[in-house]
């Protein structure tokens, strides 16, 4: 959503979704919960890679 923010130039906004990023990453850190961590790997590598039970280009 920053990014989207900053695209549209809507620092205000942009500067509230990094708060809310912010807080949200502490909170599931503080979670420590190891099925949540390896379905946030899972999350981070379809979304880099474009592959993964997240990504919209799934292979048959």
């Amino acid at each position: 959503m920053v990014v989207y923010h900053r695209r549209n130039q809507d620092e205000e906004a942009a500067l509230g979704s990094q708060r809310v990023r912010s807080r949200t990453t502490k909170l599931i850190r503080n979670l420590n919960i190891s099925n949540l961590q390896v379905k946030i790997q899972e999350l981070n590598q379809s979304t880099t890679i474009g592959q993964g039970d997240y990504s919209s280009r799934q292979s048959s």
